[in-house]
This record gives C-alpha cells, structure tokens and sequence, in this order.
C-alpha cells in the first residue's frame, strides 16, 4: 500500500510541477522547493500501523493452530460432556431460580439523568460499570427504593430480566449460572425444558407478587412444562436467598388450598427441590449492621455499656439503631420459632419465609434434594466491643468486632468464631431443615416427604 501510495504522489507532483512551469517560467536559481508531505505523512503511519496489526494477528493465529495441545494443559471434561458420552438424556424439566444480586436488573421508566439507558442493564453486566463510572449518583437513584413503600420510586421502573440470560454471567469474567447451563446443555437440555425463574431481588417476596407476579408467573410455568415435557415433574433449583423465597412461595400455596392455586403443583408437577446454599450473608467487618448517623456517646453507653446481646434481644438494638428500616422490615418477616403451626396467625405471608414458623405443602411424593459444602473453617458468630469515638467524629458505627479476641485454638480467630461449613455458611445453619426439621414426619412437615443431604 505505501509505494502505491508514494508512486501515485510523486508522479502527481511531476506533472503538477511541469504543467505549472510551462504557463510560468520561473526566472529564480535558488534552492528548489522541499514536497510537502505533512498531509500524507498521516496516511503512512495509519496504513503501517493497520499492516502492523493484522501481521501480528495472522502471526498469532497462525501458532495457535501449528503448535499442538499439550495434554497437561488441556481442560479436564465436563460432567455434562461426560454423561453425554455415556448416552444420559434430558428427562426432568429444570427450573432454575437465581439467588440475591445475581440476576440483572434492567431500565423501563427512568428520569432525565438516565437519557439513552431505556432497557439497558443496570446491574450485571459491562454497561452497568459504564453507567457507575459516569453517571454514579443517577445509578444509584435508579437501583434505591422507597423507603416507605419498598417499591420503585415515582417515575423509576426498573424490571427484572427474563429468560436463561438473566443470571447466567454476573460480570464477563465472573460467571453465575453458565456452567449449570452449558453442561445441561450438553444432554439436551434447550428452552422447552429449562427455565430461568427471574424475579427482583431487591424486593420484599411478597412485594414480589404484588407487583410483577412473579409467585404466580413461576406457578404457570411449572404447569407448562409439566404438560409440555410429557407430563413429567419438574426439579427446582434454588440458590442461596431464593431457599427463603421458595420457603414463602410454599406459605402462598397453603393459604391458596380452598381456591385450588398453588398446592397442586407440588403433588403432581414437582418431583425434587435442590437447594444449594452458597451465599455471602456475612462479612468479617460486620457490614449487615446499618450505620447509625445520629448516636451520641451518651446514647450508646446507655444502650450498650454492660449488656450482653442475644439472638433475642439484638433485633432490640436494630430497632434502637434503625427504626425505620426495622418498621418496614417486620411487616414482611418474622424470626421466630412456632409452637402451634395449627394457629391462624401462621396463614400472614411475613411468616413464610421463616421455615420454623411455616408447615410444607403436603406432597409426599415429592423429594428434597440439600447440596451444601463441608471441610472449610467458615465465621459463625462474633465477638464485638464498643466503638471508641473521636472528638473530630461526630457520628460512628458503634460496635465493632474485637480483634484482639483469639482463642488457644483456630475457633476463635480475631474476634470470629468458626465452625465447619464451606466459607460462607456454616453446615450448623444451612443443614439443619434438611437433616432434622424435615426428615420424616414432623410438625414442620407432616406427610414425611423423603429427604437427601449431601455434603
């Protein structure tokens, strides 16, 4: 391309200077003019940095197809590609049910800071760090709710993604769901029977309903491919929050029995419920207490100075530090333990989602499948101290965990104690429904229907 390109010039320049020679002959013997070649000096480099590029590239692609595979470095074959190989088809349809901040949220109403996001993803995805990094103040107006509603605020409508692509990736090297995905795919999973059961996770459960349906859009779809997929039960699979979500959408079918709703789809259409607990409730730093902006030194002495807080008695400091937010938050859950679940009150949809205060659907036939992850040192509980204030603060958290705090051996380890589980959760409280509140006939599960822990 560069000695066409200069071949073209100089004869360009040849002739230009002939011609204009002939109509003014010049009378000058000094120097001869220097060509200009600022305009196509550009060109030049634009042109061999292109030839640079694709050399590389054809360079690249042209070892990576010569130089052979090592078998050390080959990727070990996926249980999807294997069972394939072994002739496993698709049987039961699969409805597959995200767990909190993975699925994608998207953008249906916005205000004018938002102009040109219309249906673009605020969260979970590349253009969410885009809109963060540029618009940071609209983002976070656009994913806040209501604080008295727990909806969307007026003019904002933010929406959930529907389908397989709602939750398969959280960010593009951090991946969610797409591997469960790629190895159903390799026994013929598609479309027809599997399904992604996206909902809002930022909403209460029953907002949920109330506002997108979305209890109700999973009952249907369960329905339809239990006819579709020949009349065979249906395997749910629910992650980390959604063990909590499918516990209230249990609740809903109960209180639906006389109106023939939700109860029948676990007797016939549900054959096993999966539950893989694999969540980041906690954090080292206590981030799950909110912060208090208006707490005097005094306040929290008196509020914390020689008092020993129980499971009990802390939702009294939460009440104390954040009133509000505790309104809201009992009117949608209660942390109780039942003594008669026989008891009316146990109908109100703030105590499904607790399964100590909820009975399951009578369906014997149907199973319950516990995935959960044992042999890692994973926090427990915490040992907190009074928060020292400075003079120059005027607000402040006020407990802190106690790092000085470390026992003889390695279950209490800078102010956190550990107990079996796998990082997140310990087996303590994720395992203890599966393994004792629904194994066989109990009051929290009467028809007996058959459980398996694996761990």
């Amino acid at each position: 391309m560069p000695p066409v390109l200069q071949f073209r010039k100089l004869c360009s320049n040849t002739i230009s200077n002939d011609v204009n020679e002939a109509k003014h002959p010049s009378t000058s013997t000094g120097k001869p003019k220097r060509r200009r070649w600022g305009r196509w000096s550009c060109i030049y480099s634009c042109c061999w940095a292109i030839g640079y590029i694709c050399t590389a590239w054809w360079v690249l692609l042209f070892l990576y197809s010569s130089v052979p595979v090592l078998s050390s470095l080959q990727a070990p074959e996926s249980p999807g590609a294997r069972f394939g190989r072994d002739g496993v088809k698709a049987h039961h349809p699969v409805v597959l049910v995200h767990g909190i901040v993975t699925g994608g949220l998207e953008l249906w109403e916005d205000r004018a800071c938002a102009e040109g996001l219309f249906r673009k993803r605020l969260w979970v995805t590349n253009y969410t760090c885009c809109v963060l990094i540029y618009r940071p103040l609209c983002w976070l107006d656009h994913l806040s709710l209501d604080s008295e509603t727990g909806l969307d605020p007026l003019g904002i409508r933010v929406r959930a993604v529907r389908g397989l692509v709602a939750a398969d990736h959280f960010s593009p090297c951090y991946f969610a769901w797409t591997v469960l995905i790629e190895n159903l795919a390799k026994i013929e999973y598609e479309g027809k029977n599997l399904h992604m059961a996206s909902y809002d996770w930022r909403l209460f459960f029953h907002n949920t309903e109330i506002r997108d349906q979305s209890l109700s859009r999973l009952k249907s779809k369960i329905e339809l491919m239990y006819v579709t997929n020949g009349y065979k039960k249906v395997v749910v699979v629910p992650h980390s929050l959604v063990n909590l979500y499918k516990n209230h959408n249990w609740g809903l079918s109960i209180s639906f029995t006389s109106s023939n709703g939700l109860k029948h789809i676990f007797t016939k259409e549900v054959v096993v419920v999966v539950q893989v607990a694999i969540s980041n409730l906690l954090s080292a730093e206590g981030k799950d207490f909110p912060y208090a902006s208006e707490m005097s030194r005094e306040s929290i002495l008196k509020l914390a100075e020689n008092t020993a807080y129980t499971a009990t008695t802390v939702l009294d400091l939460f009440r104390f530090i954040a009133p509000k937010m505790m309104r809201r938050a009992e009117a949608h859950f209660c942390h109780g333990i039942a003594e008669d679940l026989d008891d009316p009150k146990y109908g109100h949809y703030k105590y499904w989602s607790n399964p100590l205060e909820t009975k399951l659907p009578d369906a014997p036939e149907m199973e319950m499948h516990c995935l959960y992850g044992v042999g890692i040192p994973t926090e427990r509980s915490y040992v907190y101290k009074l928060s020292s204030i400075s003079g120059k603060c005027k607000s402040s958290i006020p407990f802190r965990i106690d790092r000085s705090m470390d026992g003889d051996n390695s279950c209490l380890k800078g102010g956190a104690r550990f107990a079996d589980g796998e990082e997140s959760v310990p087996v303590i409280s994720a395992g203890f429904m599966c393994a004792k509140g629904w194994r066989g006939k109990t009051r929290f599960y009467p028809a007996g229907m058959e459980t398996f822990v694996r761990e």
